[in-house]
């Protein structure tokens, strides 16, 4: 139950900010999209913005692709499937889905294909893509956080190897994976070693992260917790009234320095911090 919140929560999430940012302005109205998806619980989404395609993962009805004006089937071997995460490789034009019992698949736009491997068995939390060294990462139940060449499936082990990963992210500008763990806070991966960023998230549940990359901190959203930030070597909370709320979807926004959080029945909250304004 938990997942189908997390994931669920992104989809309110950004529905909120578009309403945030057009409905309260002249510029624009929030529209339902309508179509098949109108009554599906939409636990995941991703653009592909070469194609102006929008993609979204849903529970029991796997996925759907939206062109702006219909929303459309991808059918497959994702039919019926319950989508957990997305994630798309703009290089290559593939869009991966990750299931609550059958692997991660990919989709080349025609065919869903599944990469296979001892994922395939696996419940799959997350997803994140590195496209600096083609690699996809997926985050496990009590498996820890595997990566995908395009061919196979390979252990990222260390200090994660055991743990649920319900969260992650790639920091580009450093080469750095973080992974948001279930109880066992937020760990970073060099591409050989992970490492527990510790401190005050040691021992936590991190359901999601957004990365301010002007300012280098990573955002992550707790398990009852709040937000808390951290800059490459110490962890902050955030405070304020989200501080007891679980956040199960974050986003920012770099030119307004705001930072959302998607909460557990709380609603979505924004976060600036002037001193990061520059």
């Amino acid at each position: 139950m938990k997942k189908s919140l997390s994931f669920l929560a992104v989809f309110f999430l950004l529905l909120s900010i578009v309403c945030f940012s057009g409905c309260s302005s002249n510029n624009g109205t929030c529209t339902n999209t309508l179509g098949r998806v109108k009554s599906y619980n939409v636990d995941a989404l991703t653009y592909d913005s070469a194609h102006n395609v929008l993609y979204a993962g849903t529970k029991d009805h796997g996925v759907w692709e939206y062109d702006g004006t219909t929303w459309t089937d991808t059918s497959g071997g994702m039919t019926g499937s319950w989508i957990w995460a997305l994630a798309y490789d703009s290089a290559h034009n593939l869009l991966y889905a990750a299931t609550n019992s059958n692997g991660v698949w990919e989709f080349d736009g025609a065919t869903w294909t599944d990469t296979g491997g001892v994922m395939s068995s696996y419940k799959i939390y997350s997803l994140t893509y590195d496209s600096a060294h083609n690699l996809l990462y997926a985050g496990t139940d009590t498996n820890g956080a595997w990566k995908y060449d395009g061919t196979q499936w390979a252990k990222t082990g260390g200090g994660v190897k055991s743990y649920s990963v319900d969260a992650l992210t790639y920091d580009s500008a450093h080469n750095l994976l973080y992974a948001g763990t279930d109880s066992n806070g937020v760990w970073k991966y060099n591409g050989s070693t992970w490492t527990d960023t510790g401190g005050g998230m040691k021992g936590l549940s991190s359901y999601s992260f957004a990365y301010d990359s002007a300012h280098n901190l990573l955002y992550a959203g707790t398990d009852s917790n709040g937000v808390w930030k951290y800059d490459g070597t110490s962890w902050h909370g955030t405070g304020g009234a989200v501080s007891t709320y679980d956040i199960f979807a974050l986003a920012y926004d770099s030119t307004h320095h705001l930072l959302y959080a998607g909460t557990g029945e709380h609603g979505v909250w924004s976060l600036v911090n002037k001193q990061q304004k520059t």
